[in-house]
């Protein structure tokens, strides 16, 4: 975004979370309204990279969450997961196997029914 090609964005922010050629198999319609959205994600990735609160504060959350993740999402994200499901105090963490990081698109099915399980149960 910072040269000024929010499709070379686009690309690089949807192969990075959904595996590489995954850009490049979508319709041209959606590649340009995700393009068209990459400047509002760049706060976002700073606010991510910049965020102060201690991984500590998160343990004091007294609040049930459930924590999806899928077994083929990327090693960031899954890292994070692991340090978050370690501590929060009320987490129930599911992996959802064969899915990535976009599982709730990729997978409804399987996604919807673990949130509604766990909205039932909670």
């Amino acid at each position: 975004m910072q040269a000024g090609n929010p499709g070379a964005s686009g690309a690089r922010f949807v192969d990075y979370w959904m595996g590489r050629g995954a850009w490049a198999g979508m319709p041209e319609a959606r590649r340009e309204t995700i393009a068209t959205q990459m400047a509002q994600v760049m706060p976002q990735w700073h606010a991510l990279f910049m965020e102060p609160t201690p991984l500590s504060a998160f343990a004091a959350l007294e609040v049930p969450v459930l924590y999806l993740t899928g077994s083929a999402s990327p090693a960031s994200s899954r890292g994070v997961a692991r340090l978050l499901t370690k501590t929060l105090p009320r987490v129930t963490a599911v992996e959802i196997e064969g899915a990535g990081h976009m599982a709730p698109l990729t997978h409804p099915e399987r996604v919807n029914a673990v949130i509604e399980g766990f909205l039932e149960r909670t």
